[in-house]
C-alpha cells in the first residue's frame, strides 16, 4: 500500500481540527460574560512545553533571547511521597484535559476498562480520535515527557539516514547532540536488583523467551533515578514507579522529565516566562510578516478568563504532532511559511537540539533525537509516533512498569 500523500494527511487533519473546534463542556457552560481581550508584543514565543518546546526555550534563553512559553495545561510538581498524578488503579478528573471530545473518551475508557465521566478539568491527557486510530497527547508543564515511559535509544547511522532529512549530519549528532541529551537527562539502565525483584517477574519471563528464540537482549537507557525505585521496593518511599503508576507520571520525582531539566534551567536564566493555562487556538501571519498567536487564558475547568493576541517575529510550534498540525491547517494564510510543512526556510532563532530528545510527538525545532524524527515526519506529511523502525527495536526487560515489557523504543 502506498504511503498517504501530504494532501490526504492535511485533509484528514483538517477534519480533526474542525471536530476539535466544537465547544468543550467548559466552554459551553461558561455563560455570556464578556471576556477581556489583550494584545501584547513578545520577542519569541514557544507553543508547548514538551521536548521540543523545552529545548527551544532553554537554547534561546542561553542566547540572550527573551522567551514566552505557552502551555495549555498546569504545572505538576513532584517530590518524595507526593500524590501529583492520577493513579492507574483509580483514575479521577486529573486524568483528562477539559477539551477532550466525548467521542475520543469512549474508546479510551473501553481500552483501559475504566469509566472516564469526570467533570471538565485541566487534566493530564487529551485523547485525539482519528480514522481507525486513537492518539493521546499530554497537557501540562513538561508536555509528553510527563507521561512517556522514558525509553531513550539512539538510532544507528543506517536508521538515522533512512528516516531523517539529509540536512542532519549523523556524525555531528553522534558526537555532540545525542551525548548532550543523555547528559541532561542522566540516562541509565535499570539495576539488576530492581529487575530481579518480584515486581518484575514478567520482564524476566520475557527476557528468557527472547534468549530462547535466539534474539539479542539489552536494557534500554532511561532518564530515571533508579534509587527512587529501589527505595520504593524497600518500603522507604510511597510507590510511584514500581506499582505501574508511572504510566500517568512519576509523582515522587524519580523521573527527569523536561520540566525538571530543560525548563528548570530555562527559567533559571531569567529570560523565560512560562504561562500555564494558556490554550493556543490559532496562529496567523500579519501583513508585516510577524506571527500572531491567539490564546485563551483559562481556569482549571477550561472557562476562558481572558483572550490574548501575541505578536512575535520568532515562533516555535512544539504543541505535539497532532495539535501543531491542527494549528498549521487552521493557520492564515495557508500558504507555506517558515513554520509550515513544505517550506525550506527556518524561523530565526530556533535551535538545533530538540531532534535528539526522546519525544513521542512532532515539533518544529531540532535538538537531535526522536523529536527530530517527528518534526521531519510532519514536514513529509506523515503522523509519527515515538516507535522506531523494526531495525531499531531492542528486545529488553523493561523496568518501566512492573509486569510490563516492551520490544520497541517507544516511550
Amino acid at each position: 500500500m502506498s504511503p498517504p500523500s501530504r494532501r490526504a494527511l492535511l485533509t484528514a487533519t483538517a477534519g480533526l481540527a474542525a471536530v476539535s473546534a466544537l465547544p468543550s463542556p467548559a466552554a459551553a457552560t461558561s455563560g455570556p460574560d464578556r471576556v477581556r481581550l489583550a494584545r501584547e508584543e513578545r520577542r519569541a514565543v514557544v507553543i508547548g512545553s514538551g521536548f521540543g518546546g523545552g529545548v527551544a526555550a532553554l537554547r534561546l534563553a542561553q542566547a540572550g533571547v527573551p522567551v514566552t512559553v505557552l502551555e495549555r495545561g498546569r504545572r505538576w510538581p513532584t517530590g518524595p511521597n507526593a500524590e501529583t498524578f492520577p493513579r492507574v488503579s483509580g483514575l479521577d478528573r486529573r486524568a483528562l484535559w477539559y477539551g477532550t471530545l466525548p467521542a475520543a473518551v469512549r474508546p479510551l475508557a473501553q481500552l483501559i476498562g475504566t469509566p472516564l465521566n469526570f467533570g471538565p478539568h485541566v487534566g493530564l491527557l487529551e485523547p485525539v480520535l482519528g480514522q481507525n486510530i486513537l492518539g493521546v497527547c499530554a497537557a501540562g508543564f513538561g508536555g509528553d515527557s510527563l507521561v512517556y515511559q522514558g525509553m531513550t535509544l539512539q538510532p544507528s547511522k543506517a536508521v538515522f539516514n533512512t528516516w531523517l532529512p539529509r540536512e542532519l549530519d549523523y556524525r555531528r549528532m553522534n558526537e555532540i547532540h545525542y551525548p548532550r541529551v543523555a547528559a541532561m537527562l542522566r540516562t541509565a539502565t535499570a539495576p539488576d536488583e530492581l529487575v530481579s525483584s518480584s515486581k518484575y517477574s514478567a520482564a524476566r519471563v520475557f527476557a528468557e523467551r527472547v534468549r530462547r528464540a535466539g534474539y539479542g537482549l539489552e536494557k534500554i537507557p532511561m532518564p530515571i533515578d533508579w534509587d527512587y525505585a529501589l527505595a520504593e521496593l524497600r518500603g522507604e518511599m510511597k510507590p510511584s514507579y514500581t506499582n505501574g503508576d508511572c504510566a500517568f507520571g512519576v509523582s515522587n520525582g524519580g523521573k527527569r522529565s523536561v520540566d525538571v531539566t530543560y525548563l528548570s534551567q530555562a527559567e533559571a536564566t531569567g529570560k523565560v516566562t512560562v504561562e500555564t493555562h494558556h490554550n493556543v487556538t490559532s496562529v496567523a501571519r500579519a501583513a508585516d510578516g510577524r506571527r500572531e498567536v491567539h490564546v485563551d487564558r483559562t481556569d482549571d475547568t477550561g472557562r476562558v478568563l481572558e483572550r490574548k493576541v501575541l505578536s512575535t517575529r520568532a515562533l516555535v510550534m512544539a504543541a505535539d504532532s497532532k495539535n501543531t498540525s491542527k494549528l498549521l491547517v487552521r493557520a492564515e494564510p495557508p500558504a507555506p511559511s517558515p513554520t509550515c510543512p513544505g517550506s525550506r526556510r527556518r524561523v530565526e532563532g530556533v535551535p538545533t537540539e530538540a531532534a535528539s530528545m526522546p519525544g513521542p510527538t512532532s515539533r518544529r525545532t531540532s535538538e537531535p533525537s526522536r523529536a527530530a524524527r517527528s518534526s521531519t515526519a510532519a514536514r513529509r506529511g506523515t503522523t509519527p509516533t515515538q516507535r522506531t523502525p523494526s531495525s531499531m527495536s531492542r528486545s529488553h526487560p523493561s523496568a518501566s512498569t512492573p509486569g510490563r515489557s516492551s520490544s520497541s523504543a517507544s516511550g
